[in-house]
């Protein structure tokens, strides 16, 4: 029973990424003018220091894996959203009590064990309630924090995203492709992504 719903899970999670629960309405816009914004809002952003100029590769037909609506657009996830590294803590440095609480991969899935900082460090290490995150290190996945500001450690990845991308769509389509990261992910006694490969 419990493989029934997963298998129903993932075919709704499928069929919602590709635009074939709803139907696609002319006053909802198309994918070309919400992307124009996008450029202007990033350009903005990276002229005021607060986002990271990337360089975009072009996307071919082998890296389009399945059809989408006319009035969508295919797009690398670094020209919709910023990935940032947590920080590389030292063993010495973890603390049993401080400042700030130290958000770890294990935080995410199963280990409720906290170590703590007193560092005040810049405030994109960071994240706060409601925060798109990504675990890349042991365990995958997207979460969405649900807690108090902490600092959030170097194999988690935060994720800021334009204001016109919807938060919710995009922590399912990482989550839907999350299996794909698993099977392209290096390394053999602890499985990791690159963020280059993750953009």
């Amino acid at each position: 029973m419990i493989s029934i719903c997963d298998d129903l899970r993932k075919s709704v999670l499928q069929a919602a990424i590709q635009g074939k629960l709803t139907q696609q309405l002319p006053e909802d816009g198309d994918a070309e003018t919400l992307y124009a914004e996008i450029q202007k809002e990033k350009q903005r952003l990276i002229c005021n220091g607060r986002a990271e100029n990337v360089k975009i590769l072009p996307i071919t037909e082998d890296d389009i894996p399945f059809d989408i609506p006319e009035t969508w657009r295919w797009v690398r996830l670094s020209e919709i959203a910023t990935l940032y590294n947590g920080r590389a803590y030292k063993q010495p440095e973890l603390l049993s009590s401080g400042k700030w609480k130290i958000l770890r991969v294990g935080n995410l899935f199963t280990n409720n064990k906290w170590y703590y900082s007193n560092l005040d460090l810049d405030e994109n290490k960071y994240c706060d309630n409601g925060d798109l995150l990504y675990a890349w290190s042991a365990s995958f996945g997207p979460h969405i924090w649900r807690g108090e500001k902490v600092i959030y450690h170097y194999h988690i990845w935060k994720i800021t995203h334009s204001e016109y991308v919807n938060k919710r769509f995009l922590y399912f389509l990482l989550l839907n492709d999350t299996i794909q990261v698993k099977e392209d992910a290096h390394g053999s006694t602890m499985q990791h992504t690159t963020k280059t490969g993750m953009e």
